[in-house]
């Protein structure tokens, strides 16, 4: 008995941990690991206006996380480096807004370029975009994808 009463709190705790964010409160998850307290309504919606990247396992992770919800994730901003490895990977629950703009750069092993694997994970669709501008440039420089070649790719967000 006890187990149950145990494994009913455990799976009850996981399955709050993973609700979208609410108005009152925030959640912990890879979302938020990565992305930190961004705006989210009781919707499920949330808003990233600035992303700047970071690691691409990381941002691999919160995609994951996002698409086993609900959530949706509005681009409102810049999303650079890794970010664009996030809302290609959950790009079902991804759309954006005039202000989005993608920026891309080869993966980066200690800030230098990793020669390796110089495609940093995004979509075979997103991938061919890259290449006919041009290519990966370097971790130092940004390839930029602007609102009207994003939404070619992402929805467009509703108003």
């Amino acid at each position: 008995m006890r187990y149950i009463v145990s494994a009913i709190i455990a799976v009850a705790f996981g399955f709050i941990l993973s609700l979208p964010a609410s108005a009152a409160g925030a959640r912990v998850n890879e979302f938020d690991h990565v992305f930190g307290l961004v705006h989210c309504s009781a919707k499920g919606i949330c808003i990233v206006k600035e992303n700047d990247g970071g690691v691409i396992a990381d941002f691999q992770q919160a995609a994951y996380a996002v698409n086993r919800t609900a959530m949706r994730v509005v681009i409102a901003g810049p999303c650079y480096s890794a970010c664009t490895v996030f809302a290609d990977l959950a790009r079902t629950h991804v759309c954006i807004t005039r202000d989005a703009v993608f920026g891309f750069h080869m993966a980066a092993i200690g800030g230098q370029p990793d020669w390796s694997d110089p495609l940093p994970g995004n979509s075979r669709d997103i991938v061919k975009w890259v290449n006919a501008h041009g290519g990966y440039p370097t971790p130092d420089r940004l390839l930029m994808m602007n609102y009207a070649d994003a939404s070619t790719f992402w929805k467009r967000c509703s108003t």
